[in-house]
């Protein structure tokens, strides 16, 4: 019973994510709607929890954003799984300390991952399909990046930073077995 409990808020948190995510995406100006909320509560998620079960949360909900993008299906879901399991592995083998910079580091690789992938996944398809680039045009795909990493680092490292204040489990003294 504990565990349906747990996947019954999970879900219901994943839903409330999406929405969160449409409502910010259509109702902030240009450089504040680029923040990408998945992997900012994503990624804080995995900070606090250290758990696995952020991959599957971000399946989750990629799986339900893919529901309103215009791109072919998969291509969100593919990128963002991927890129957060990259990201667990990291987390847990290779960027073990808990600092700002840190998570600055995991954040902006996180983003970086998830637009090469993205990028990658959107110029195959239009290969695929024997359109020219793929529909994407890099003279506004950068500036986006640029934005979208910025912000959404930033507001990640926030998190960070009141998560570390008001949390004992962020404490970097403490040492986790």
């Amino acid at each position: 019973m504990k565990i349906f409990f747990r996947v019954m808020f999970l879900f219901f948190f994943v839903i409330l994510f999406t929405c969160v995510w449409i409502g910010f995406f259509s109702v902030l100006p240009y450089p504040f709607s680029q923040i990408n909320v998945a992997f900012l509560l994503l990624l804080s998620f995995l900070l606090w929890k250290e758990s696995g079960i952020v991959v599957w949360m971000s399946f989750a909900f990629h799986f339900f954003l893919e529901l309103f993008t215009a791109s072919a299906f998969g291509i969100v879901l593919f990128s963002g799984t991927m890129t957060m399991l990259i990201v667990f592995w990291l987390y847990q083998f290779v960027i073990t300390n808990r600092s700002w910079y840190a998570t600055l580091f995991l954040s902006v690789l996180a983003l970086v991952v998830y637009r090469i992938l993205f990028f990658l996944l959107i110029f195959l398809e239009g290969v695929w399909s024997a359109d020219a680039a793929g529909g994407v045009s890099l003279s506004s795909f950068f500036p986006f990046v640029f934005w979208e990493v910025g912000l959404t680092s930033l507001g990640v490292v926030a998190i960070f930073f009141v998560l570390n204040f008001f949390s004992r489990r962020m404490s970097t003294a403490l040492i986790q077995r």
